[in-house]
This record gives structure tokens, sequence and C-alpha cells, in this order.
């Protein structure tokens, strides 16, 4: 019989059991306190606030960032909607390593070609990158377009949420 070591408290023994302890993962939804949408300028996280999962307390619905709790490889996920914008609309991930060096290693964005009837947009993406334990990321608006830009955070959040989890040691 043998046995793999999850970390502090997970296991996996080959001949009976199966017991995987807390698997770091969060998701949360931009709500802004209720307020509409929300405007401000990098690097300030944006609001998502309402934090649906949150398992090895990795996420903080009050800073708006993820720490990693256990280092490894993940996947995180993002998917915004515009609300007041009229050029283009581009959110980034900012990651910070635990020394404090931070930098954008994702960005996306939707443009409206100058026709501001477009009303909302969305903005999404998707990365898989390695963390070390005190790593932070967050995810921002590029407001270098004259400010205009903002996420809609109405409606309890459905529209905007951040999410990850640990996908591999």
């Amino acid at each position: 019989m043998g046995q793999l070591n999850l970390g502090t408290s997970g296991t996996i023994t080959a001949s009976t059991s199966l017991s995987l302890g807390v698997v770091p993962c969060f998701s949360a939804r931009a709500t802004n306190s209720g307020n509409g949408v929300w405007t401000t300028s990098h690097p300030t996280p944006i609001p998502f606030d309402a934090v649906d999962v949150n398992r090895g307390n990795c996420y903080s619905g009050s800073t708006h960032k993820f720490t990693c709790p256990l280092a490894g490889v993940y996947k995180m996920d993002v998917s915004l909607i515009s609300g007041g914008t009229d050029h283009w609309f581009r959110g980034s991930m900012l990651f910070e390593t635990a020394g404090g060096t931070q930098s954008i290693i994702h960005k996306s964005q939707s443009d409206y070609a100058g026709n501001s009837d477009l009303d909302f947009t969305h903005c999404g993406f998707s990365i898989i990158y390695p963390f070390a334990v005190g790593d932070k990321l967050w995810v921002t608006l590029d407001t270098a377009s004259a400010d205009t830009e903002s996420v809609y955070c109405g409606e309890s959040g459905v529209y905007s949420i951040f999410n990850g989890m640990f996908v591999s040691a």
C-alpha cells in the first residue's frame, strides 16, 4: 500500500481511501455593494465582493485579491460586462509576487469602434499560471482612454465574475 501526500490535510491511500482535503478555489461576483457600475483606474482591483466559494481562504472579498495559499499551477477565469463606456473596454490581470514585484500577466479587450450605442460589451479571459505561496492576483480596468471604462455590477453581480482553482502541484 502506497500513499501520496497532498499537503497538511489530504492524502491518497492506494488500497482503501481517498481524502483530498481542501483544494484552494474561489468564485466571486462584482456587486459594488449594489451600486451599479464601478469605475476606477489601474491598479485598483475591481470589486468582486460577493464571494460564493472560498476554499482554503484564498480570496478576500474586501481587498478583492487572490492570495496563493498552496504553491502550484492555478486556472483563473474572468468575465466582465461593461457599464457606461464608449471607447474600448479592457481588463487586466495584475500579478504580484510574494516579494512585491507587480506585472500584468494577461489582458483582454472589446472595442466599441466609436459606437457608444452598443450599450454593453463583454471582455473575458482565462489563464493557467504558476503561483508561489503568498503571490497575489487581482483584476483591474485599463482606463488609459480618458477614464471612461467601467464594469457593470448590477443585478447582484451576475454579469461580472472572477474565479480560480488549484490545478496541479
